[in-house]
């Protein structure tokens, strides 16, 4: 019979064990990878949003800022004088 206590090689506990420390070794990183590339494309939605909220509150301004110099046009005449409002009563 052959003698068993001189082979060579693993157990298959120290082969569990090696597999489990290499899956957690693996795993960590992993995920914090996959957080970051998370993080980032939250990030890039934010700027997104917030350029879009920032346009819309110009276009806004633009109307109201629009209104105001019709209205100021017809408070002059063609000459530059400022046409008063009172003169027809």
């Amino acid at each position: 019979m052959k003698n068993f206590s001189k082979q060579h090689g693993f157990s298959l506990v120290e082969v569990l064990v090696a597999i489990t420390l290499l899956l957690l070794i693996v795993t960590g990183p992993m995920k914090i990878i996959t957080d970051a590339n998370h993080s980032t494309a939250f990030a890039s939605e934010q700027v997104t949003a917030f350029f879009l909220a920032q346009e819309g509150l110009e276009l806004a301004q633009k109307g109201r800022d629009d209104l105001m110099l019709q209205y100021f046009d017809k408070q002059f005449n063609n000459n530059g004088n400022m046409v008063n409002p009172w003169a027809k009563f």
